[in-house]
């Protein structure tokens, strides 16, 4: 052949069978279908060809073995994870599944739970003992429960007797195995109550674990995934074909009761705090301390938890006496030397109840045996047995120590409740614990600002801010509001206090801001407790914005949320917080006054201030009545300033004398400075009128005696204003001196 010849690239059936036929074929179908198709189809078939030929190596490249076992799956209905799911197997000897049919026939009559039937059967092997055979076969089913995520696996088989068919069923749970029960249909082919029963009893047990899986996570977010549990077993205990044993329903109650109560903690729900309340009283009734004695004193403890609950968010004692009560009770039978870690958690919960009562009693007797308890508590739950449990103790410990604290001179109870809640925060985590660590920060603020208050200086208050900003990145306003709206209320003061230190108006801006959002939780119809005590606190901000402006919008607003403070607290007429307020409508009243010219706005000031002594006494509020007593001096002393003579001056340097007696350096500096600043002014206005270069020498003596706090703390703010007057006193001092040289 030459080059030219047209048969030189043709295959012949001798030279290459495979060739030959795939030239004819593409001939054939380029005839049929046109050069276009013809093309593509033979590409494709070549493709195949080689795909088919190379098919152990393709399966292999990355995706591909992936992607055809995804192809390969048959879809399966799972059991929805909001729901409790009963998956019913395939029944042995039932080849029509007519059996099987009649069973799901009844099963629909319980509303309690989703049934699943499934395309599935357990098998009991042979070749070993029973219960080895049977273990076999419920391993089985576990692994069925897993992938169709269900809680309980009914399975069995049909067995005919005496001519009648009746069903021997199984029952098994991720933790539960049962021996096996036969079911006798009656006439009318309706299952038996006994089965009903069991059902009752099963779910009864699933819910006591998924209860105690829940307990298990404490100080995580939980209210989402509670939530959608508490209906699943509103929903058990309300289905009428449930037929519960006393001591099983008394089991799903109290899970019921326990989940409502986590969810009222967390989500600030006092109508799910009071339905746990009804729960655990009626658990009680069935979990006698006669048949019961350990379940029963548990149900005893966590009523009185679900009381305190309720009874920390009231202002009477009710609820938190009858929490005592619940507690104290469950340590008759919870003892030391039967069950010391349970002994150790009533003593802990007793501690808390204890310490809600003493912060609303004017002495430390409660406080301290509170603290008692706490020490109590931790004898057993020691960090080596049971850390969690432990930093619990220490937080609480804290908080006891803290409200001392409060109410004692120096800073010994605030040291031990600083170095309680950092060891606590050794051991929790805000990965694991997020919702326990962030409580513990806050409780570390609000600890490191009263510390502030008597160690003076900004390294407290900074680590305060930081404690809170921490707590923050945690608690939201979402899935925590009361948390996240109580650290915004402790940021706000903390901002505040700090905000003395600095001239400008920055930190209070920023103090506003927090104490804003607090109160976008906190409403007045929804908490109104918890929301005088931000307006409160809100207010003095308001006052201090005023201080540092020329006009008088913030003075004017601060009056305004006071009297608003005192609407709410004068149902609490005479208590702390009504004389606080009462103090603080004083300041603000003579402020607004002093700076509007206004006699009557001071004197208005003057009479807020008298009211409050009304119902202040030094011996049970000693704080808040030398608070009234310094804001009336200061009343009067303004009004003094814009009247001749010197009554109103001599009145008001009584009246600072007196709050002095209560505002010592030791035990309040801040508050002591603050005083000897008025006492100086009004002393130096004296020594004025008075021509008295003694007074004078006085007045320069206590702003001296303020300057020594208000410099060392870094108070720029009152040092500057101070640091002035002192100088103007000074001049007056050595112009009577020239005088009468």
């Amino acid at each position: 052949m030459t080059d030219n010849d047209p048969n030189a690239n043709k295959s012949t059936p001798t030279d290459n069978p495979l060739a030959f036929l795939r030239d004819r074929f593409t001939k054939w179908l380029t005839a049929k279908i046109g050069v276009k198709w013809a093309s593509g189809i033979a590409i494709g078939l070549t493709l195949l060809f080689l795909t088919l030929w190379n098919w152990k190596n393709i399966r292999e490249l990355p995706g591909v073995s992936q992607a055809l076992d995804f192809l390969s799956q048959e879809h399966i209905h799972r059991g929805a994870p909001d729901k409790l799911t009963i998956a019913v197997a395939h029944l042995d000897n039932d080849p029509e599944g007519k059996n099987e049919r009649l069973l799901l026939d009844e099963l629909e009559k319980f509303q309690g739970a989703d049934i699943l039937p499934l395309n599935t059967r357990i098998q009991v092997s042979y070749g070993g003992t029973l219960d080895e055979n049977l273990a076999n076969a419920h391993a089985q089913a576990r692994k069925v429960l897993e992938e169709y995520r269900a809680q309980a696996l009914l399975w069995g088989s049909v067995v005919e007797v005496n001519g009648r068919t009746t069903f021997r069923l199984r029952w098994t749970v991720s933790d539960l195995a049962s021996q096996g029960q036969r079911y006798d249909p009656d006439g009318d082919l309706n299952l038996p109550s006994l089965f009903w029963e069991d059902l009752s009893h099963v779910l009864g047990l699933i819910v006591q674990t998924r209860m105690t899986k829940f307990a298990s996570e404490t100080g995580t977010f939980q209210s989402d995934k509670l939530k959608p549990f508490i209906a699943q077993v509103r929903r058990l205990l309300n289905d009428p074909s449930s037929r519960w044993g006393p001591m099983d329903r008394a089991s799903v109650e109290f899970a019921l009761g326990y989940s409502l109560l986590a969810v009222s903690i967390q989500s600030d729900d006092d109508d799910a705090a009071r339905e746990a309340v009804q729960l655990f009283q009626s658990v009680l009734s069935k979990w006698t301390e006669e048949n019961s004695p350990l379940q029963w004193a548990r149900a005893q403890d966590n009523l009185g938890s679900a009381l305190a609950t309720l009874g920390e968010k009231e202002a009477t004692i009710k609820h938190l006496q009858e929490a005592l009560i619940a507690h104290q009770a469950a340590l008759k039978e919870w003892t030391r030397d039967r069950v010391p870690l349970e002994w150790a958690r009533a003593q802990n919960n007793l501690g808390t109840v204890l310490e809600a009562i003493g912060a609303r009693e004017p002495g430390n007797e409660h406080l301290n045996q509170s603290i008692q308890r706490y020490r109590n508590a931790l004898e057993e739950w020691t960090r080596e047995k049971v850390p969690l449990n432990w930093a619990i103790v220490q937080n609480n410990l804290a908080n006891a120590l803290f409200a001392l604290g409060q109410r004692q001179d120096g800073t010994q109870q605030l040291l031990e409740a600083t170095v309680a809640l950092r060891s606590a925060l050794e051991v929790w985590n805000p990965q694991k614990n997020p919702l326990t660590w962030a409580g513990t920060q806050v409780n570390l603020g609000n600890t490191l600002q009263v510390l502030a208050q008597r160690r003076l200086g900004t390294e407290d208050l900074k680590a305060a801010i930081t404690a809170y900003h921490d707590a923050l990145q945690i608690l939201t306003r979402e899935k925590t509001p009361a948390s996240w709206a109580t650290t915004q209320n402790g940021l706000g003061s903390a901002l505040y206090a700090l905000s003395n230190h600095e001239v400008g108006v920055e930190r209070l801006l920023e103090a506003e801001a927090a104490l804003r959002a607090a109160l976008t939780v906190w409403t007045r119809d929804k908490a109104e407790e918890d929301w005088a005590g931000a307006e409160n606190n809100l207010g003095g901000v308001l006052v201090s914005l005023g201080e540092r402006e020329q006009g008088t919008g913030h003075l004017q607003e601060a009056v305004r949320t006071f009297r608003a403070v005192l609407e709410v607290w004068k149902k609490k007429i005479n208590s702390s917080d009504w004389i606080g307020a009462q103090a603080n409508l004083c300041n603000a009243l003579g402020m607004l006054g002093a700076r509007e010219n206004s006699v009557k706005d001071l004197q208005d000031a003057a009479q807020e201030c008298r009211i409050a002594l009304k119902g202040a006494s030094r011996e049970s509020d000693p704080a808040d009545w030398a608070l009234a007593e310094h804001n009336l001096g200061s009343a009067l002393l303004a009004l003094g300033e814009r009247s001749s003579g010197t009554r109103l001056l001599d009145q008001a340097m009584i009246s600072f004398n007196d709050a002095l007696k209560e505002r010592t350096k030791q035990s309040s500096p801040l508050d002591w400075a603050a005083t000897q600043a008025s006492l100086g002014r009004v002393l130096r206005i004296l020594g004025e009128r008075k021509n008295s270069p003694k007074l004078l020498g006085d007045a320069a003596a206590a702003y001296n005696n303020a300057l020594e706090i208000f410099r060392s703390g870094g108070f720029i703010f009152d040092t500057d204003r101070i640091d002035k007057e002192l100088r103007e006193t000074m001049e007056q001092i050595a112009l009577q001196k020239s005088k009468k040289g």
